[in-house]
């Protein structure tokens, strides 16, 4: 009988502690705005890479940015493409939109609100694409990710 009652105790006594690891190791993302996160950079408005807009409208720009380093700094630059030919980041001409400088913080991530205006003018015409080209840049490392603008 003495037998017994001692292994009820281990086997209470074990799922104690095997509920008090459980417990510990268990991620609490209620309220990390950051825990949908799954890219470097992730746009959260728009909430896709590519939209349509008419010429003269202004988009808001919400960007996540996630990295295991510190990230030095985030480059927003435009390219307009009239001849819809396609786009090679690293040939064709972009121009500055935001030039940002990040300090790094202990967490590694931040985040950039920002707004484009699709020029309203003769640099662009209905069926133009524009792209929005972002660069951030943690350490040696660089990231790349593009938001297409189809104007309509």
């Amino acid at each position: 009988m003495k037998l017994r009652i001692q292994q009820i105790l281990l086997v209470v006594l074990c799922s104690i502690v095997l509920i008090f690891i459980i417990n510990a190791c268990a991620k609490d993302d209620t309220n990390d705005q950051w825990a949908d996160i799954k890219e470097p950079i992730t746009f959260l408005w728009p909430d896709t890479n590519w939209i349509s807009l008419k010429k003269g409208d202004t988009t808001g720009l919400s960007v996540a940015l996630v990295t295991d380093r510190p990230i030095d700094s985030l480059y927003v630059t435009y390219h307009i493409n009239s001849n819809n030919r396609g786009f090679t980041p690293g040939l064709d001409m972009s121009y500055p939109l935001y030039n940002k400088v990040f300090l790094p913080d202990s967490n590694n991530k931040q985040r950039f609100d920002g707004l484009y205006q699709v020029p309203n003018d003769t640099t662009v015409s209905k069926q133009d694409i524009v792209r929005l080209y972002f660069k951030m840049f943690a350490g040696a490392l660089k990231y790349d990710k593009i938001l297409r603008i189809d104007v309509r």
